[in-house]
């Protein structure tokens, strides 16, 4: 995805600078949302989820982003955004327990209708 976006820059006519800043913040969050993807899935299913690879994922794409910034200003908002969803995600907390399913959700996300 951080290929298509830096792609989609330079075909409108947008400098390398822009395109960088562009692919820096999509693979920011990519880096930050599939740890948190992965440690959600192992909630589900009653593992425990270490708290280290979210920390570490969360500091790279903080990383990224202020990259991001310092090659291409134009990119800001984007990083702004990717640190809000950070702060956001650390502020509400992280439940140690997976999300009650109900038996009426199971069966209609079983059936493909």
């Amino acid at each position: 995805m951080s290929g298509v976006a830096a792609a989609i820059v330079l075909a409108g006519s947008g400098g390398e600078r822009l395109a960088l800043g562009a692919w820096l913040v999509v693979a920011a969050r990519a880096t930050t949302a599939i740890p948190h993807v992965r440690a959600q899935v192992q909630r589900l299913h009653g593992r425990a989820a270490p708290a280290g690879p979210l920390i570490a994922a969360d500091a790279a794409a903080l990383t990224l982003s202020a990259l991001a910034v310092a090659i291409e200003p134009a990119v800001a908002a984007g990083a702004a955004a990717i640190v809000a969803l950070v702060a956001l995600g650390w502020a509400l907390g992280r439940s140690p327990h997976p999300p009650r399913c109900s038996a009426s959700a199971r069966r209609s996300s079983a059936s493909p209708w």
